[in-house]
This record gives C-alpha cells, sequence and structure tokens, in this order.
C-alpha cells in the first residue's frame, strides 16, 4: 500500500494497493485526513497511519484502515504532533518513535494500543532524530538513521519493552536519513542513498555503486546496503570534505527515480555526465520533505 504523500502540488488523501500476483496497482478508499510524511505499520490485518504533515499544520491524528470494508476510520490521537517519525508494532503494542514537529525535533516515544485505543509513554530514545527508520527484530525495536538538526546519523539503538530501556548500538557504516529498513532471515537490511542537506547544489554528478550488504560485527545481526555514492564538484561555496556533509535541515537536492541523475535545487537535472537532461527526458522526483 502506498499511504498519502505530496504530488508537488498539495497534500493527498489517496491510497493505492499494490498486487504482486498481478504486478497492478489499484485505488482503494482514501484516507479521512490529507497527509505526507505520515508513517504506517500493519497490524491484526489492518494498516494504521499515525501524524504526518497536513500543507500548514504537523498532525497528531490517526486512523485506520479496516481491510474487509475498505474504509478508513479515526482512533486517538497521538499524544503529541509528529511527522517524519517512524512506527512499528512489537508484542500486540504500535510504537511512535521520534520524529519532529515543524520547530523540534524529539526522541520521544508513544506506545499505542489498538485493544483499548489508548497511548502510552515510553522510555525515550537516547538519540533525538527524525527521518529515520525502525524495524523489529526477535523482541526489540531498534531505530536506525536519521537527522537530529545538525548532521544525518550513522547510529543506531534498541528498545526493550521488559526494561523500557534503549541502548546504543554499532553505527552503520554510512550516514542516512529517510532510508528504509527491513527484516530478512534474521537480518535488518538499510536501504537508501545519503540524502543532501547542502544549502547551495551546482553540480553534483553521482556515480551509480554495487548493492553490497555491508555488515556489523557478527555478534549484532544487521547489515547496511549501500545504494549509491556521491563525488562532490565545488563550483562555489564552502569547502565540502569527501560525500556531501549536512548543513542544514532543509533537502535542498534530491536523487530522482533513475539511477546516475541529481536534480538540483536550482532546477537542473545533471547526468552522470554532468550535462543538463532536458525536461522532456527528466524523471519523476519525489519531493520527500513536503
Amino acid at each position: 500500500m502506498s499511504v498519502g504523500g505530496y504530488d508537488g502540488a498539495q497534500q493527498l488523501r489517496s491510497v493505492i494497493r499494490y498486487n504482486p500476483v498481478y504486478d497492478e496497482w489499484h485505488e482503494v478508499a482514501s484516507m479521512l485526513v490529507a497527509r505526507s510524511v505520515v508513517s504506517c505499520v500493519t497490524y491484526m490485518g489492518k494498516i494504521y497511519a499515525f501524524g504526518g504533515f497536513a500543507g500548514v499544520d504537523t498532525l497528531d491524528s490517526a486512523e485506520v484502515y479496516e481491510t474487509e470494508t475498505n474504509t478508513w476510520r479515526a482512533i486517538a490521537p497521538m499524544p503529541r504532533k509528529r511527522r517524519r517519525h517512524a512506527c512499528a508494532e512489537l508484542g500486540g503494542y504500535i510504537y511512535v518513535v521520534g520524529g519532529e514537529n515543524g520547530l523540534l525535533i524529539t526522541n520521544d516515544v508513544f506506545r499505542y494500543n489498538p485493544r483499548d485505543d489508548t497511548w502510552t509513554s515510553v522510555a525515550s530514545m537516547v538519540t533525538q532524530r527524525y527521518g529515520h527508520a525502525c524495524a523489529v527484530l526477535g523482541d526489540k525495536l531498534i531505530a536506525v538513521g536519521g537527522y537530529d538538526g545538525a548532521e544525518q546519523l550513522r547510529s543506531a539503538e534498541q528498545y526493550d519493552s521488559l526494561t523500557d530501556q534503549w541502548v546504543p548500538m554499532p553505527q552503520m557504516n554510512t550516514w542516512r536519513a529517510y532510508a528504509a529498513c527491513g527484516v530478512l532471515m534474521g537480518q535488518i537490511f538499510v536501504t537508501g542513498v545519503p540524502v543532501c542537506l547542502v544549502r547551495t547544489c551546482l553540480d553534483l554528478p553521482c556515480n551509480s555503486g554495487s548493492a553490497l550488504p555491508i555488515s556489523f560485527p557478527d555478534s549484532l545481526p544487521i547489515a547496511d546496503i549501500v545504494g549509491m555514492r556521491r563525488r562532490v564538484r565545488r563550483r562555489r561555496g564552502p569547502t565540502v570534505r569527501g560525500d556531501v556533509q549536512p548543513r542544514d535541515a532543509r533537502l535542498d537536492c534530491q536523487l530522482s527515480d533513475e539511477p546516475r541523475t541529481l536534480r538540483s535545487c536550482h532546477g537542473r537535472v545533471l547526468s552522470d555526465t554532468g550535462k543538463e537532461v532536458p525536461p522532456d527526458h527528466r524523471p519523476p522526483l519525489p519531493h520527500l520533505l513536503k
């Protein structure tokens, strides 16, 4: 399911469902509220959507999709407004982790009980972060990457619901914000290209790289999938050392859906050779921070 989002002009209520058997997408019932940068999770055959951004305000509202009736209904709002957060289900509870509200980045964590439609605050993360990813491995909830207001993060931490504590874990090999993660064969895979957070991006060709897993120490079954790496050719502005270094919370340049192509904040699309791509040959670009 693809839930809500932003189409370049407005936040969306629409929801589309993918059928892997026939390789087809179909539209289903729209959400009650239009939301971008929303966080969703599945539990007991239902899809829960929490918070997000409505175009003017950050949201605390939440809703659930009933697959049997193809309808959405409102559930209890979160204790705080949140966007660019992450969520996951652990032990029959849904945890909403971190995020920001348009002013402050937080390490707060809230637990939702689907059985009685109530919220509880639990232990906060060690690090404040948004644009991170969460997954459940065994009986632990794990948060990886994101942005803390100063830099993109390589750090990871895990939550133990029995002790109500977060514990730092070994860092990923590469800093990543707005990445995705999933569990496969007892390992967590984090995928996605590091996001460029520099204010001025005039000419940023990128190199395609192979997707090879880079493992953490053997004691922790986690792997970091490296998708692409960038080299920076600076024309003017502050010195950039090595890979692009984050300096601002606003995303001014983003990777397109087409490998080896990057769109700058000045509206230019550059191929891997550094030449500008004509408008009619440009791939669609998601507006990640809307």
